[in-house]
């Protein structure tokens, strides 16, 4: 903050410089001391960027709304290992992942039941963004701890749906439960867990409904394409799949790589 005595200016405060990434859309709400409240913005939309005055924005977020419904205080990127105890904290890992952040090397840990929207049909559903792309993956594990996640509704015209759009070689995604979701699309690769697997899956358990009129879709994972070794461990479909061609029930398609699936199920309709 800049304060002025006679004319000379003074400064109060300690400056901190940040990288831009650490600014982008609500990042600068939660990780800056700008003024929110009265004169600043978040910049959100098609293209996410940094802090405008609110005099210039063309939009202006509800910052209280998305600071009740997503939570990111548990992320410190000097930390290896991360617990999401919400679903506040998950919808804030979404976000995260949404500015491109892909977790390499990085363990989240889920250690309570997610629900993102109620089920209820009559209810208004909160779309879900995948998190990851085919082009920007997923590179961290994900261990659900036995956790369940509910209410998840995706409803996408770019390649990669799922709870997870694209997963890294080297990621994982373990001990974790679909329940209660919806998964559409209009584009290729479609699964319920991950649009792109090139990691391993262990642990898996879904009953969520996937539909769509496009290629390479599967109850779990739309396709795998690897050039390391992929392995699917005791997971488990119990959904419902609408789908076109290149399909499966547990897989759409093998794009490449080897893979090994042990004790894996498909129970669905």
């Amino acid at each position: 903050k800049w304060y002025c005595s006679g004319n000379k200016p003074t400064i109060k405060g300690t400056p901190n410089a940040m990288a831009e990434k650490d600014i982008l859309g609500y990042l600068a709400y939660f990780h800056t001391a700008l003024n929110f409240d009265e004169y600043w913005t978040c910049v959100i939309g098609n293209e996410v960027g940094t802090p405008v005055l609110k005099s210039f924005a063309k939009t202006k977020p509800s910052l209280p709304t998305l600071a009740k419904n997503a939570d990111i205080s548990w992320y410190d990127k000097t930390k290896d290992t991360y617990t999401l105890d919400s679903t506040e904290d998950f919808r804030g890992f979404g976000y995260l992942s949404s500015l491109g952040m892909n977790f390499e090397d990085k363990t989240i840990n889920l250690t309570a039941d997610v629900a993102l929207n109620t089920g209820n049909v009559n209810d208004r559903w909160e779309k879900w963004t995948p998190i990851g792309t085919p082009e920007s993956e997923f590179a961290g594990e994900f261990n659900g701890n036995g956790h369940s996640i509910s209410g998840v509704y995706v409803t996408a015209s770019q390649p990669g749906a799922g709870l997870f759009g694209g997963t890294a070689e080297g990621s994982a995604i373990k001990n974790l439960k679909l329940e209660n979701s919806y998964i559409t699309s209009t584009a290729r690769y479609v699964g319920s867990i991950v649009g792109s697997l090139s990691g391993d899956m262990e642990n898996v358990y879904s009953s969520a409904t996937v539909v769509t009129n496009s290629a390479y879709a599967g109850g779990l994972v739309g396709q795998i394409w690897s050039k390391e070794k992929v392995s699917m461990t005791r997971c488990w479909f119990a959904g419902n799949a609408t789908f076109k061609m290149s399909t499966g029930g547990l897989v759409g398609k093998i794009a490449q790589g080897t893979v090994t699936m042990t004790d894996c199920l498909n129970s669905g309709t």
